[in-house]
């Protein structure tokens, strides 16, 4: 008592078969123009090229300089003194 739809083979009862068969047989049509773009466009478009960064060159470090993408707060060169002990 089941009606099977003709693009997906999936069984449905009789309304919900008139509903999925009008849209099974949208999205069929849609697929296989799609398809048919790709196909004939491939040709015609450049073929997209891999990314590749410039390698980065070390920087030799100079002495104790805090890093600037450091959140934390750096220690600073002037000692600090004590008052009132």
């Amino acid at each position: 008592d089941y009606i099977q739809c003709p693009y997906c083979q999936r069984r449905f009862n009789e309304n919900a078969a008139d509903r999925h068969i009008n849209f099974c047989k949208e999205q069929a049509a849609r697929i296989t123009n799609k398809g048919k773009l790709a196909a004939d466009t491939k040709g015609k478009l450049p073929t997209r090229t891999q990314y590749k960064p410039a390698p980065v060159k070390k920087m030799p470090s100079v002495g104790s300089t805090p890093s600037p993408s450091s959140r934390l707060p750096q220690p600073s060169g002037v000692s600090k003194t004590v008052v009132g002990m």
